[in-house]
C-alpha cells in the first residue's frame, strides 16, 4: 500500500479499506468507476510536524523552542479554533503514533467496541501522511486511542518487546496523552460542539482514566456525554433492515448507525456498572428505542449468530449483564421501608438470574481455544469476562457483605462472595501464566478479591487451615498490583490491602473469645474492626463497602436455604467457563 495516495472516493464513501492502486481492486471487482481523491497536501509528515500542515495558523509566531506554530484546526462553519499545544507536540513521532494505533485496534478495540475501525485507520492515514484533521474533536479520539496503547503496552512486557518499543518512552506517556486529550475536548469547547468523537474519546479513556486516578473526572464527563448523545439522538435510532445490494450511500448510513448504536449503549454499560458504588443510575431504559449492537464486524456489518464471535461480541455481553444492576438497585429501593429479609431475597434472586444469564453467553467466549481465524484478542477477552462475572457476583451482594461476616444467617453471601474472590484471584495466576494483555479491570477486580479475602481471614478462627493458603493468595495479589505501572489505582488498593493485613495481624491476639458475645445478628463487631486502618485506607473501604439497617429476625427462615437453590459458586463457575474447581 502507498502511504502517499489517499483511498479513492468510492473506497471513502463506503468508508472501507482501499489498496490506493488506481484502479483499486475493489472498485475493479464491484465494477465502478475508480476516482482518486484530490489531497489537499500529499507531503508525508516528518519526524517532527511542519507548518505546511493545513490547519496551523500560518501567520502565528513560531515558539523558540522548536519552531512549530500553535495548532489550529478548521472547522466548517465554527471558524478556527484552537487545538492545545500537548495535542501537537506529543503527536510528532510517526512511527510511535503507528504503532500505538495499530496495536488498538488489533488488540483493544473488542473491549470497548465503540470505533468502526477501517474509518478511523482512514482518518489516521490523513493525519500521518496529510496533516490533516477533519475536526478538532477527532484529535481527543485520537490521543484516547494512544493513551489505553501506552498504558496496555507499559504493563506488557511481551507486547511491547515483540514491537520493539523502548519501555522507558511509555513512562508517564499515558498520562501525558490523557491530559492532552482532556485539553482537546474543552479547546473545541465539546460541551457545544457536540460530536459523537467526543463521547468516542470519554469512552475509550475508560481503559485509562481509573488507573490515573481521574475516576471522578472520568464519571462528570461521562455524564456529559450521555446528554450530548441525547443531543445527537443516539438513543433513537431507528431500526433499519440492511441489505447486502447496499450502495455506498446506503453502506454509510447503515454504518453511521451500528456506531451510534454501539456508542449508546456502551454508555448504558458504563452507567450501569457504576450503580454498586453510587446508588444510582443517569439512563431509563424506557427511553431508549435504539436497538442493541449488531453481532457484526466492521468490514462487512453483517449481523453473525450468536455462536460467532466479532468484535461486537464481548461488548453486547456485558452490555446485556449490565442490565441487572438497576433491577437490583430498583428492587432494594422499593422495599426500604421493609424488612432486611425482604431485601435480601432480591438480592438472592438478581445472583441467580446472572447465573442463569451466563448460561446463555456464546460457548466460544466462555470455554475453548484462545484463538480464531482474525481474532488474537479472544484468550484474553474470555478471561476478562470470567473476572466480570465473578466480581458482578459479588457486586451483587455488596450492600450485605460486610454483614455477612458478623452473620451467620447470611452464610450464603459470605461463601459466594469469598469463593467468588478465590476464583479472581485465581484467574488472575491464569492471565499472567497464558500471558494475556492487562486490562484496567484486572487490577480493579484483584483489589476487590484481596480485600474480600482480608475480611474473610480477620473474621475466621485462627485455627482455620485455609486462612494460611488465603494469606498466601492475598500476597500474590499485593505482587501482582506492586507490578503494575502508571497506576493510581494498584497504588490505592494496596493501602487499604496492607492496613488490612497489618490490622488483621495486631488484632489476632486481642479478639479471642470475645467474639462469642456478639449477637448473630450484629455487624457491630465487623464494622467496628477496622477503626484503626488509615484514615486514607478506611475512607476507600467505606466506599468499597455498604453497611444497612440492622437485620431483622425473619432472615433466620431463608438464609439457610440460599446454598440449596443455587448451589455453590465455585462449582457453579467452573460449570460456566469449563474450570477446575480449587476453592
Amino acid at each position: 500500500m502507498d502511504l502517499g495516495r489517499l483511498a479513492c472516493k468510492n473506497c471513502t464513501r463506503l468508508k472501507v479499506k482501499c489498496d490506493k492502486k488506481i484502479p483499486c481492486s475493489r472498485c475493479t471487482r464491484t465494477g465502478h468507476e475508480c476516482l482518486p481523491r484530490e489531497a489537499l497536501n500529499t507531503r508525508r509528515r516528518p519526524l517532527r510536524r511542519q507548518s505546511h500542515t493545513p490547519w496551523v495558523n500560518q501567520d502565528a509566531e513560531r515558539t523558540p523552542e522548536d519552531g512549530l506554530p500553535p495548532p489550529v484546526a478548521a472547522v466548517s462553519g465554527q471558524g478556527r479554533q484552537k487545538l492545545p499545544a500537548s495535542a501537537w507536540e506529543l503527536t510528532q513521532d510517526v512511527t510511535l503514533d503507528q504503532q500505538l494505533v495499530n496495536f488498538h485496534v488489533r488488540h483493544l478495540t473488542w473491549y470497548h467496541n465503540v470505533l468502526h475501525a477501517p474509518t478511523f485507520l482512514e482518518d489516521c492515514e490523513a493525519y500521518w501522511t496529510e496533516s490533516y484533521v477533519k475536526q478538532p474533536l477527532w484529535m481527543a479520539l485520537y490521543l484516547a486511542i494512544l493513551s489505553t496503547s501506552a498504558w496496555t503496552l507499559e504493563n506488557s512486557t511481551e507486547y511491547r518487546d515483540s514491537r520493539g518499543i523502548d519501555s522507558a518512552i511509555l513512562v508517564g506517556l499515558a498520562e501525558k496523552y490523557y491530559n492532552a486529550m482532556i485539553e482537546s475536548l474543552y479547546a473545541a469547547d465539546f460541551a457545544t460542539n457536540h460530536s459523537i468523537y467526543s463521547i468516542q474519546a470519554v469512552l475509550v479513556s475508560t481503559m485509562v482514566a481509573h488507573c490515573l486516578g481521574r475516576s471522578d473526572q472520568l464519571y462528570t464527563m461521562l455524564s456529559s456525554c450521555t446528554r450530548i448523545a441525547q443531543c445527537l439522538g443516539l438513543h433513537k435510532i431507528a431500526v433499519k433492515e440492511q441489505d447486502s445490494s447496499m450502495d455506498f450511500d446506503q453502506w454509510t448510513s447503515a454504518m453511521d448507525s451500528e456506531v451510534g448504536k454501539r456508542i449508546y449503549w456502551k454508555l448504558v454499560e458504563c452507567d450501569y456498572y457504576a450503580i454498586p458504588y453510587t446508588n444510582t443510575y443517569g439512563i431509563n431504559l424506557a427511553h431508549i428505542t435504539t436497538p442493541m449492537p449488531l453481532n457484526c464486524d466492521d468490514h462487512d456489518l453483517e449481523d453473525r449468530d450468536s455462536t460467532v464471535v466479532t468484535v461486537s461480541t464481548y461488548t453486547n455481553v456485558m452490555i446485556k449483564m449490565s442490565l441487572l444492576m438497576p433491577i437490583l438497585l430498583d428492587s432494594l429501593q422499593s422495599t426500604a421501608q421493609e424488612s432486611i429479609s425482604d431485601q435480601y431475597e432480591h438480592v438472592v434472586e438478581i445472583d441467580k438470574r446472572l447465573r442463569q444469564f451466563v448460561s446463555t453467553i456464546p460457548p466460544i467466549l466462555l470455554q475453548g481455544p484462545r484463538y480464531t481465524i482474525g481474532t488474537t484478542w479472544l484468550g484474553t477477552a474470555r478471561r476478562t469476562l470470567a473476572l466480570a462475572a465473578a466480581d458482578k457476583i459479588i457486586m451483587i451482594h455488596r450492600s450485605f457483605l460486610l454483614r455477612s461476616f458478623g452473620s451467620p444467617l447470611l452464610l450464603f453471601t459470605r461463601n459466594t462472595c469469598v469463593s467468588a474472590a478465590i476464583t479472581i484471584l485465581r484467574e488472575l495466576e491464569l492471565i499472567e501464566e497464558e500471558g494475556c494483555l492487562p486490562i484496567w479491570t484486572h487490577a480493579a477486580y484483584c483489589i476487590n478479591a484481596a480485600i474480600i479475602l482480608c475480611l474473610h481471614i480477620q473474621h475466621s478462627s485462627p485455627s482455620d487451615e485455609k486462612c494460611i493458603r488465603y494469606r498466601e493468595m492475598v500476597l500474590t495479589a499485593q505482587a501482582r498490583l506492586q507490578r503494575m505501572k502508571s497506576d493510581d489505582m494498584s497504588l490505592r488498593g494496596l493501602n487499604i490491602i496492607e492496613s488490612l493485613l497489618t490490622h488483621e495481624q495486631s488484632s489476632r491476639n486481642t479478639r479471642g473469645i470475645n467474639n462469642q458475645h456478639d449477637s448473630p445478628w450484629s455487624a457491630g463487631r465487623a464494622s467496628r474492626s477496622y477503626g484503626n486502618t488509615s484514615s486514607e485506607a478506611s475512607h476507600l473501604l467505606g466506599g468499597f463497602l455498604n453497611l444497612e439497617n440492622t437485620l431483622s429476625a425473619s432472615t433466620r427462615t431463608m438464609a439457610g436455604q440460599n446454598d440449596v437453590q443455587l448451589g455453590s459458586f465455585e462449582d457453579w463457575f467452573a460449570h460456566a467457563f469449563g474450570v477446575t474447581s480449587s476453592v
